[in-house]
């Protein structure tokens, strides 16, 4: 549990997170309709233990307006923007103490969340949840993970691909597919921070358990 002072900093500071609002709010609509795609499409996929579906045109979102874009949004929750964390992450998800000295969520992840409702004229609804060690868990934390590293964010993003591998690896016998995918994304992410030797190692991995 964290004190009041770094939940005010990451909810008032905002800021130093978005600058330029309006293009800085679309490219985040435009990356979230993305990610929401390709996890509906995964999941599609793992209903049946069949491939997943394909698009049958893939969207064009950044060539969208803000306005556009916020039309394409389907809420689960008329009127409110739910979002589901694990707020054992600080300083990106985690429990603070308010004002008032009551537990609250805060941190970076949360404050942006905000921050997107806000812009689309939703109330933000966080669930907490555990990661259960599920398939679907492990699926949670990659399509977070390949987020992360659109917007540069390289290390979190290998923290949550991480943290989706013993899932994967558990499963491996039923879906190496998952395991595969996963390394080669690992290995993607080592590139970008300059790890190469872990990169080739993740390669090897991921042809391994493809072939």
């Amino acid at each position: 549990m964290l004190n009041s002072e770094l939940f005010k900093g990451t909810r008032n500071n905002r800021n130093l997170f978005f600058g330029n609002e309006e293009y800085t709010m679309k490219k985040l609509i435009a990356l979230l309709l993305a990610v929401m795609m390709v996890a509906s499409l995964a999941a599609c996929g793992n209903q049946s233990g069949s491939e997943p579906e394909k698009a049958d045109e893939t969207v064009d979102y950044s060539s969208m307006t803000l306005e556009e874009l916020k039309a394409e949004i389907k809420t689960v929750n008329e009127g409110k923007l739910t979002v589901a964390t694990s707020p054992d992450f600080a300083p990106y998800e985690f429990y603070a103490l308010d004002d008032n000295g009551d537990p609250t969520l805060a941190g970076f992840d949360v404050a942006l969340a905000q921050y997107i409702a806000e812009q689309l004229g939703l109330e933000l609804e966080v669930i907490p949840m555990d990661f259960d060690g599920t398939i679907s868990a492990g699926t949670t934390c990659v399509n977070f993970a390949t987020a992360l590293n659109a917007f540069g964010e390289n290390e979190r993003a290998l923290a949550l691909f991480e943290r989706a591998r013993p899932i994967y690896e558990s499963s491996a016998a039923t879906r190496p597919d998952l395991l595969g995918g996963l390394y080669n994304n690992m290995a993607l992410t080592c590139v970008a921070l300059g790890r190469y030797d872990e990169a080739e190692a993740l390669y090897d991995r991921a042809m391994a358990v493809m072939a």
